[in-house]
């Protein structure tokens, strides 16, 4: 939000607008009110409340203009990270967290206005609260039915033993591989044992919000090679002067980074035999969250890898000379097939697959059709289930379902909402194909916060086989749908309400291990008699 540069330390009159419209005619007249208020680039005589105005021009592209997030964290969740009384709050919003992306906005809200944003976050926080007393619920004990199957869920690490679990791998029929997104990998049995965090894991120095260590994925010959597959986020200085991109724009971290496969093999609790697979030129690590990070091999043998459009420059996505917003294609050690689509064309990057994606998180095979599909984050609604085609252009930042953060519809120049200064558009590498871009299968607005995706092939739930599971973060839901000939003919809520639900893997046996977040916990699905 542009502000003078010289202005008193303290407006009361400005304070009034903010605090009560009632106690406005007292001390200003409607002449000097409207004078005010547009020094402040604000309108008075709006029906939305002056402080609600200064939270969207300087907030809501951050964290949603309904405050329950967005590339930032809830602000009316009561969970604080840098502490939750009044002081702490106003010292965060002046000083800012530059390691996590938020600027300090001392310089450019005054104190009144600072004050009017606490108070305003305190009047939300208590109306969420009040509205949300039956969510993120224990999870039931008893057994639970579906439209096709029952099931109950035990409990197989509970709370506080695990960090933002992102990624369930199995290795074995009782022993999985957990990725825990602050930096850690564990070996997790299905009797509830964790084993301390794995040696030799590539350390993650900076939180990145929605970086860390993240997606998992195993050779299809695993069981001969012992190869298995991660993704994270690799750090490095800020070499080609991004943070004088960010001004004005809000969550640039301190650090540039950007999503790093690597492959290694595990002996004993050490991490052995690392081999870089996939790596982006450093030109590409940008100081903005928006990672993907999801991994799968398909059904050609190939590893897929889901990179972020690093909520950066979002055409980005559209230009095939950068890694940004794409699914990418490389053999198991990392080299470029011949038959990838952009091969050969000057250029471009010959690892990508597909393009014109945002923050793809899901991906997954369909074992009947060897089919690619992935899932991926919209900016406000519009998030996505893909059909991923060689050399498909997902329309994104050109095409979308969903809106700004702040509740405006989306323009790309504006890919937090308009309350953040605008970007400079670079002109992708070649000209854009409008009316190829290809069109979700089925889409979600407003937003579930879609994650992970699993197709079902187990024999625990006959009913369920061949579905996918779609997890949902924001509204904590595991979602099962029926796919058939390409496209969604039902969707089933098989659980929400008991916190935000990361990842689902199936296990040997067929049943059903679910990472979830806030709180972190890993729970498995059995069947249970109707």
């Amino acid at each position: 939000m542009t502000r003078p540069s010289s202005r008193p330390a303290r407006s009361w009159g400005l304070l009034a607008l903010l605090i009560g419209a009632a106690a406005v005619p007292a001390l200003l007249s409607a002449q000097a009110v409207d004078e005010q208020a547009a020094v402040y680039g604000l309108d008075a005589r709006s029906p939305v409340p002056l402080t609600s105005q200064i939270f969207e021009k300087s907030c809501a592209g951050c964290h949603g203009a309904d405050m329950t997030g967005g590339i930032g964290p809830s602000l009316i969740d009561a969970t604080w990270i840098h502490g939750g009384d009044d002081a702490a709050i106003l010292k965060t919003i002046a000083e800012g967290v530059p390691d996590k992306g938020m600027p300090a906005f001392a310089a450019s809200l005054a104190e009144n206005e600072r004050l009017g944003l606490l108070a305003l976050i305190r009047e939300k926080g208590t109306d969420y609260i009040k509205a949300r007393t039956v969510e993120s619920l224990p999870f039931p004990t008893g057994p639970q039915t579906s439209a096709h199957a029952a099931f109950r869920f035990e409990t197989v690490v509970g709370e506080g033993r695990l960090d933002t679990p992102w990624s369930i791998l199995f290795l074995s029929p009782d022993r999985m591989l957990v990725s825990e997104r602050p930096g850690r990998l564990r070996i997790v049995t299905t009797g509830g044992e964790v084993g301390p965090p794995i040696a030799n894991v590539p350390a993650i120095v900076h939180d990145f919000g929605q970086g860390g260590i993240l997606g998992l994925a195993r050779h299809p010959d695993y069981r001969r090679n012992g190869y298995l597959y991660l993704a994270y986020t690799d750090e490095m200085p800020d070499r080609f002067g991004e943070a004088r991109k960010c001004a004005g724009r809000i969550y640039c971290f301190s650090t540039a980074s950007q999503l790093k496969v690597i492959r290694f093999r595990l002996a004993g609790n050490a991490m052995v035999d690392r081999t870089t697979i996939w790596q982006a030129a450093p030109e590409s690590y940008r100081l903005s969250p928006s990672f993907g990070g999801r991994l799968a091999f398909g059904s050609d043998g190939m590893l897929y890898i889901t990179v972020g459009d690093r909520a950066y420059s979002a055409m980005e996505a559209q230009d095939i000379a950068t890694p940004n917003g794409k699914i990418h294609r490389v053999a198991d050690d990392g080299h470029v097939p011949p038959d990838n689509p952009f091969v050969g064309v000057p250029g471009a990057d010959p690892t990508i697959w597909s393009f014109g994606h945002r923050n793809p998180q899901g991906l997954a095979v369909d074992p009947r059709s060897g089919r690619l599909w992935s899932s991926e984050h919209g900016p406000r609604g519009g998030d996505e289930l893909n059909l991923i085609r060689r050399g498909g252009n997902y329309g994104w930042p050109l095409a979308t379902f969903g809106m700004g953060y702040d509740g405006r519809p989306f323009d790309p120049a504006y890919p937090l909402g308009h309350s953040q200064a605008a970007i400079e558009l670079t002109a992708p590498s070649r000209p854009i194909d409008r009316a190829g871009f290809i069109a979700p299968v089925v889409h979600w607005t407003p937003s579930i916060a879609v994650s992970s995706i699993l197709f079902y092939s187990g024999t625990a739930f006959p009913a369920w086989r061949d579905s996918l599971l779609v997890t949902s973060l924001r509204q904590q839901k595991l979602l099962r749908l029926t796919i058939e000939h390409d496209a969604v003919t039902e969707q089933e809520l098989l659980f929400e309400r008991h916190g935000n639900v990361r990842d689902v893997a199936e296990a040997p046996d067929g049943s059903l291990y679910v990472a979830m977040n806030l709180p972190s916990q890993i729970i498995r699905m059995v069947p249970a008699m109707k």
